[in-house]
């Protein structure tokens, strides 16, 4: 062989390694005793209601306004006073603009029809509506008549009614502010009803439509805010809530009481998980009705409030209680607003979809059908009952609602996303491109739809490899110029990955400790992504997303472990995917049906690894603070953390939950509250059945079984010991950092193993001796390494201080405090590379262990999964391999130096010369 050095197994220890160790042993040394110190600053407080903007305020104190001029303004901007509704038509005015329409102005003779129409279209009484309209024939009056006849199922009647409008739109024929407000919204309903493939009419394009809107506040008034409201709900048809997110800043700057603002808000907050803002913006909507009547200063408005006053306020709160599991709770809050609105057809169709997320079907489907009695023909309630479903992973009962408003609105892109979307998640791409053509074909706009459709096509060219349970599939390597294939870096990932997904299916589908005991009927499908970017757009159609893998029922994706600017870094990823797996076994045993912390708990739990010591002091301070979670507040740890603690925390206790049901009730407890939940049942009843408690009994007796954990780990003191604090009252002294090292050796002497005690005493070495705490402090280290078995701190400065070692037999006690180091390290292979270099130079030395060469090779091989594509970790197992003579191993690290670094020939140089090696010698 031309390159010898391939077999050297002499490495000197990293610098990589010794900065880390020196790095962590030094952010150690200052004082801990007192206190943890994570960060557990609150989430920004909401803020009070937008003021109203300089210019508006300009507009309203303007002196040449007449008396009833002045009102007008005041009401259009949301700044009224009780004073300034003074007749029923502004009274209506108002109450139309605050959406309280069951408000009696609203039924006033004396009130502008139209606005007596558009209440009785919200209010879902669409004869009263069409009623109201008569003959007349302004934007708005065919805006309201085109909404009421579709909304009845009249889809031709309504284009019909709608085509005037249009052309005036389209031709620019259209002067006034509000009527090309209104026609904007009719055009973006009739979007939804005309058919692709053979429409009327020209329908106007998306940027049209906005360009329109932006024509209304540049050329007429910069303080019409309907057109930014109009604007908002076209972005967010587009999923471009971002954009819509500004724009009704904006517009609510324009209109104190913007209640279709705060409407589209409170979904947004929805459905971004953040449950406090949808509950603000709901309460504010609660808080306008009663203003209309109230002669009183509007901050005065809480007070008369009632929630429930707003059916709008009722179904933020409802879909918010879905996006919970707490279908229970909207169907409740649902019920209330339908007493009052039993004909209101978004509280109807959000009511069955409530029904099917508890798995009600039969009442489900008996609501569609009374809804289809109303509403023959329409999308409405079908399309939200398959939304809700696909949201809880209900993808094949999903499939068929969603399937049915496709069918019913074939123009209407809504239903072809979100089945795209299901199907990319449920591991049926054909299907999941079919769709999503159709959505960019009807929408070219949405940007969730292009995102998704992008990936999905990109998908198809992916290579695969295949195991019995496991496909796993990856980006092929773009050819190189002259049109040679290149070699795919991934490519060596992907089939290196086959034996470590294997070897998790056994942990994670067998009877072992914490085994869930079934497999999925299919093949679990692994998306390999290139970058992080294409790994969101994978999970969620927007390419940010806070983590590295994800599971969605039989499909995991994950990004690819590397560094660079469109990456999270190197992980362990065959303990990454055992956790994601775990949630594709349970929720193929659960049928999708398990409560958000339980599949977090049992995946934690199958990862088969030691805590942190971050996370048993997040959960000290939380046990004695008596700040951990109930079971309904874990789980919005996991979706919307109100605090930075919040995920980590609810990851962390929903673990410790586990362990403790295991332990208290045995390995067979958490499968049958599995199979529970499979049937429907609620959390609750499952605990009473498995577990003969209720949940707060649970909870009493789990943080009783914590505080034992805690003592078990040294982060609590044991029965009779005295805390560090009393300990100290006897030294005399005015502060511990006031104590030398010598000071305590009389009270290491009389309280033997305190753990707090002991950290305190190696915090004052460190400080004494220039931060060398090893050299003289072996022994006190090892004794609070048995003290608090938890922290690393010992075991991080005792590696420290034997990696310096001139001598490989000091080198090598280094061996153990690695391990301890390396079982706990989820990012770095640092410490897996050093302990591959110490045990093959063990071996190969007269102080050589039995195992030695085997522990080399699984440490190596650790190295090269946590960092695959580094090539100083592959030629290092490349070594190992060598000298236990696995050739097969030593060859596929050699291809992957070829594939990792292309342009550097001397792999392939010694590629070839092993290669031919191994034919001389018959290998």
């Amino acid at each position: 062989m031309h390159h010898p050095s391939i077999f050297n197994l002499h490495r000197p220890t990293s610098a990589l390694l010794l900065a880390l160790v020196a790095c962590l042993s030094q952010s150690l040394l200052p004082l801990r005793a007192h206190g943890l110190q994570p960060d557990t600053a609150p989430s920004t407080p909401a803020g009070s209601e937008p003021p109203l903007a300089e210019p508006v305020l300009r507009a309203l104190a303007a002196a040449y306004l007449t008396p009833d001029e002045a009102r007008d303004l005041r009401i259009f901007h949301g700044d009224w006073k009780p004073a300034d509704l003074d007749t029923p038509a502004r009274r209506a005015r108002a109450a139309l603009a605050s959406l309280a329409i069951a408000h009696q102005s609203l039924s006033d003779p004396l009130a502008d029809p139209l606005d007596r129409a558009d209440a009785a279209l919200l209010r879902g009484e669409l004869e009263a509506a069409l009623n109201l309209l008569k003959d007349a024939s302004s934007p708005r009056a065919v805006r309201i008549r085109a909404f009421a006849l579709a909304s009845r199922g009249s889809f031709a009647e309504a284009l019909t009614a709608a085509a005037p409008t249009l052309a005036d739109l389209a031709a620019g024929t259209l002067d006034d502010p509000t009527a090309i407000v209104e026609a904007v919204r009719l055009a973006a309903l009739i979007a939804r009803l005309e058919t692709a493939a053979d429409p009327a009419a020209p329908l106007p394009t998306y940027h049209t439509l906005m360009a329109s809107l932006g024509q209304v506040r540049s050329k007429h008034s910069r303080l019409h805010h309907p057109a930014l409201v109009e604007e908002s709900a076209l972005l967010l048809e587009k999923d471009n809530a971002m954009a819509a997110q500004e724009a009704l800043a904006q517009a609510r700057s324009l209109d104190l009481r913007s209640a279709r603002s705060l409407n589209m808000l409170g979904r947004l907050a929805v459905d971004s998980f953040d449950f406090d803002a949808a509950e603000r913006f709901a309460a504010r909507l609660d808080e306008l009705a009663p203003m209309i009547d109230l002669r009183a200063a509007p901050a005065e408005a809480a007070e008369h409030a009632a929630v429930g006053t707003s059916p709008y306020a009722a179904m933020i709160r409802a879909r918010a209680a879905i996006k919970q599991n707490d279908p229970d709770l909207a169907v409740t809050l649902l019920d209330a607003a339908l007493a009052t609105f039993p004909r209101m057809r978004d509280l109807l169709a959000l009511r069955a979809a409530a029904d099917a997320v508890r798995y009600d079907f039969a009442s489900a489907d008996r609501r569609l059908a009374e809804f289809d009695t109303m509403s023959p023909g329409s999308p409405e309630a079908i399309f939200e009952v398959g939304k809700a479903l696909a949201e809880a992973r209900q993808y094949a009962q999903s499939a068929v609602y969603l399937e049915q408003a496709r069918d019913r609105l074939p123009g209407w892109p809504q239903p072809y996303i979100e089945l795209g979307l299901l199907h990319m998640q449920s591991g049926r791409d054909d299907e999941a491109r079919a769709a999503l053509r159709t959505a960019t074909r009807l929408d070219p706009f949405n940007v969730r739809a292009d995102n998704s459709l992008r990936l999905a096509e990109d998908l198809a060219t992916y290579e695969r490899v295949e195991s019995d349970h496991f496909i796993v599939r990856y980006k092929p390597a773009a050819p190189r110029p002259d049109g040679s294939p290149a070699p795919a870096p991934d490519a060596i990932l992907a089939r290196e990955m086959l034996g470590p997904l294997e070897a998790n299916h056994a942990i994670v589908c067998g009877d072992g400790p914490g085994g869930i005991r079934h497999e999925p009927a299919q093949k679990t499908v692994i998306d390999l992504l290139p970058d992080h970017p294409s790994f969101g757009v994978r999970i969620v159609g927007m390419p940010r997303i806070h983590t590295i893998a994800a599971a969605t029922g039989p499909v995991i994706a994950m990004e690819s472990p590397r560094d660079g600017p469109k990456h999270l870094g190197t992980y362990d990823w065959p303990r990454v995917l055992r956790h994601e797996y775990t949630h594709t076994v349970t929720l193929s045993r659960t049928g999708n049906r398990i409560p958000h912390w339980f599949t977090e708990a049992a995946a934690v739990f199958l990862e088969q690894s030691s805590r942190d010591y971050q996370t048993c002091e997040l959960l000290t301070r939380m046990h004695q603070e008596d700040g951990l979670f109930d079971l309904n507040g874990i789980n919005l740890g996991f979706i919307r953390p109100r605090r930075p603690i919040d995920r980590p925390l609810a990851y962390a206790q929903g673990h410790w939950m586990y362990q403790f049901i295991v332990e208290t009730w045995g390995s067979e407890a958490p499968l049958k509250l599995m199979d529970l939940y499979a049937q429907g049942a609620r959390e609750q009843a499952a605990f009473t059945v498995v577990l003969g408690t209720t949940q707060s009994e649970f909870l009493e007796r789990f943080h009783q079984w914590a505080a034992g954990e805690l003592t078990k780990w040294g982060m609590r003191e044991r029965e009779g010991e005295p805390t560090l604090a009393e300990i100290l009252e006897t030294a005399q002294t005015a502060s511990p950092e006031a104590l030398t090292f010598d000071e305590l050796r009389p009270l290491l002497e009389k309280h033997p193993g305190h753990a707090a005690l002991l950290e305190l005493a190696i915090a004052k070495w460190a400080a004494e001796h220039d931060g060398a705490v090893a050299e003289g402090a072996e022994d006190l280290l090892r004794q609070y390494a048995g003290a608090r078995p938890v922290d690393p701190m010992p075991h991080r400065h005792l590696a420290a201080h034997f990696l310096t070692k001139a001598a490989d037999q000091g080198r090598f006690s280094a061996i153990e405090h690695l391990e301890y180091l390396d079982a706990r390290e989820q990012k770095s292979a640092a410490f897996a590379a050093e302990l591959a270099g110490l045990y093959a130079q063990r071996a190969a030395s007269a102080a050589a262990f039995p195992g030695d060469w085997a522990n080399a090779t699984a440490k190596s091989e650790r190295a090269t999964q946590i960092a695959p594509f580094d090539a100083d970790y592959r030629e290092l197992a490349a070594r190992v391999a060598i000298r236990r003579s696995d050739f097969d191993t030593a060859q596929r690290h050699l291809e992957a130096l070829v594939a990792i670094e292309p342009d550097r020939s001397i792999h392939a140089q010694r590629l070839e010369s092993f290669k031919a090696l191994r034919v001389r010698e018959g290998r």
